[in-house]
């Protein structure tokens, strides 16, 4: 679930890289005695709400498991009530904004948040400003 084009559309490209990097390192999944394939199901999110929404409907549609993205907080945001109905869960790698996430039970992510970000960055600049 990455923008694959629009505006996000780089970004989303590298995400994907680092997801079929992943994958070619770790194909498969064991789960007690039996060994699994996994397969990805890449769907273009075309970094438009619209178009995320219908991405969103077809790896629920597609029976998928879990799924992976988006870039893009907004993308990420229209694609989750979709997840959230279907009970399945969703990781964005780099969604940062909170909304993504609150009041969610299938809407998870492995990055900080804007707010994080933000002050982290302001307590380096300080640093920087005074430092000179």
């Amino acid at each position: 679930y990455q923008p694959l084009s629009g505006k996000n559309g780089a970004g989303g490209k590298q995400e994907l890289l680092g997801i079929q990097y992943a994958h070619s390192l770790k194909p498969t999944i064991k789960v007690g005695d039996t060994e699994y394939e996994v397969v990805l199901d890449v769907q273009d999110n075309g970094s438009d709400d619209s178009t995320g929404k219908t991405a969103a409907a077809k790896l629920v549609a597609d029976k998928n498991l879990v799924v992976l993205g988006s870039y893009g907080s907004g993308v990420s945001i229209a694609g989750s009530e979709t997840f959230e109905s279907a009970g399945l869960p969703a990781v964005g790698c780099s969604c940062t904004n909170p909304t993504v996430t609150e009041g969610k039970d299938y809407y998870f992510r492995i990055c900080f948040l804007d707010p994080f970000q933000g002050s982290v960055m302001a307590s380096f600049a300080m640093e920087l400003i005074e430092g000179k």
